[in-house]
């Protein structure tokens, strides 16, 4: 698979979960035989983040200027984050948690710390831990262990189908997530069609729809 179909993949499977968390669950609380649905949405949807590490990743190493790589996830990350409030609280501002975009960006961080060589090398994994921590008191999706998915995909990353095994492993207690890092397994390299700007867009447009949804329908 193309990095353009992995990203679909990612894409298709969050917008899956966002509707389950965002509108079928409150069709489940009003029929509990639904909640079966709601259960399969979620599921499906936590093969996304794996696979959105898996490319983070793959940007991280093919980039040729990371500061405009971060700049840009920073920007996005806090343009999307008005509307990851209202999907998730029903508000434009909240600070009960934040949008996965800084979960990558502090995964950066973390990617960008451990490859200073000329830091010691304690001085490096200090960096990774960091942007951890970041991650977790920052509250976003995710959290530290997101960071910690992005660091090992990283280490993996050249070691075949027993790397995809061991951060499989790391997946296991998300439910589905396991099998979203095995299809990472598929990629063959290329990037495939240039959809650059689409998920950056599309995430927080499909959360301000389906949150919009759930007001008018549920609120």
């Amino acid at each position: 698979m193309t990095g353009f179909q992995l990203k679909l993949i990612a894409i298709l499977t969050m917008a899956i979960d966002h509707i389950g968390y965002g509108l079928v669950y409150y069709v489940g609380l009003a029929d509990p035989d639904k909640m079966v649905l709601y259960t399969l949405c979620r599921g499906v949807g936590r093969l996304a983040f794996p696979i959105f590490c898996f490319l983070l990743v793959e940007g991280f190493v093919h980039t040729k200027n990371l500061a405009r790589y971060m700049g840009r996830m920073a920007l996005f990350a806090l343009a999307t984050e008005p509307f990851f409030d209202f999907f998730c609280t029903g508000t434009w501002f909240s600070m009960e948690g934040q949008n996965v975009l800084f979960t990558l960006l502090f995964g950066l961080l973390a990617l960008a710390s451990y490859n200073k060589k000329d830091w010691p090398f304690l001085l490096r994994l200090m960096g990774v831990a960091g942007a951890m921590a970041l991650a977790h008191f920052a509250g976003s999706d995710y959290g530290f262990y997101g960071v910690l998915v992005i660091f090992l995909f990283y280490l993996c990353r050249d070691l075949g189908w027993g790397g995809k095994g061991l951060v499989a492993a790391a997946n296991l207690y998300q439910n589905w997530a396991a099998l979203g890092v095995l299809l990472t397994g598929f990629y063959n390299g290329q990037r495939g069609r240039e959809i650059k700007y689409f998920f950056y867009v599309f995430y927080p447009a499909h959360l301000l729809v389906i949150g919009l949804l759930s007001q008018y329908w549920f609120s």
